[in-house]
């Protein structure tokens, strides 16, 4: 029960118990006690009186009465068994492949790098003359004086030959011809560049041609940081630079990305 209806309940009680005051008090007033019956038993003794008076005027209500104390809380219910897991939705879509995220910076310029230095092929290639030399000359018997006209020697005039020219055994005529020192060593410096993927890119800019130059493993990729890329400046001035990008040798570089290396000199 709330406070309101408690407050309605105790309206009704007052005007039930005014209601109830007011029918005595008409009843009694009809009731008179014969003077003449003995006073012990007028108690008893009742006559009616005459008729009734007129109805007085309804007094003032009274003061409403106090609240009740509010009942206490019942207990609480018991608590439902829990329902049954649903079905897992099915998966939804691979979301798209966000945007790439930007470079970072480049690191710090490594040292310069150095120029291919032969002086260590060309001491050995002095040593092993010198050897063959000495072994032509301790040769005993009445062979010929001269190596050219040795049958193991393609011949050649003096007149038909250069400085620095040398012996070097031929496999597939099983005999020695004359080459020329320089001409081996680019043989060499060749066959040790085949073993790398090369490419060349050529840009002029004013009076400046740039050389691109890009060398990676055996199945190099254009986009990947595989490669070593030097470029060589041609100006106008007759003035030749070969720079190595970023001033290192190192196989890191993106041919793609070349023109934006530094190269310092």
């Amino acid at each position: 029960m709330n406070i309101e209806s408690i407050k309605n309940f105790t309206t009704l009680l007052a005007i039930l118990q005014k209601k109830i005051d007011e029918i005595k008090t008409d009843l009694f007033s009809k009731i008179v006690i014969n003077e003449n019956v003995p006073e012990h038993l007028q108690e008893k003794v009742m006559v009616f009186r005459g008729p009734r008076g007129e109805r007085g005027d309804r007094g003032e209500q009274g003061e409403q009465g106090l609240i009740g104390e509010q009942g206490p809380i019942g207990l609480q219910g018991e608590i439902g068994p829990r329902g049954y897991i649903g079905e897992r939705g099915p998966q939804g879509d691979i979301g798209p492949i966000g945007p790439t995220g930007p470079i970072g910076p480049q690191g710090e310029p490594g040292p310069a790098g150095k120029d291919a230095d032969i002086t260590v092929l060309w001491q050995e290639f002095t040593r092993y003359k010198a050897a063959l030399q000495q072994q032509l000359a301790s040769l005993g018997g009445g062979g010929s004086s001269r190596i050219l006209d040795m049958d193991d020697v393609v011949f050649n005039r003096p007149n038909e030959l250069a400085n620095n020219d040398v012996l070097v055994f031929d496999v597939n005529q099983q005999k020695f011809v004359s080459l020329n020192i320089v001409d081996i060593i680019n043989n060499i410096k060749i066959e040790l560049e085949m073993q790398y993927d090369k490419l060349i890119d050529e840009q002029v800019s004013g009076s400046t041609t740039f050389t691109y130059i890009g060398e990676a493993n055996p199945g190099g990729v254009r986009s990947n940081a595989e490669w070593r890329i030097k470029r060589i400046a041609e100006y106008a001035n007759n003035l030749t630079v070969s720079v190595w990008a970023s001033n290192n040798e190192n196989f890191d570089k993106i041919w793609d990305d070349r023109t934006t290396y530094i190269y310092d000199f």
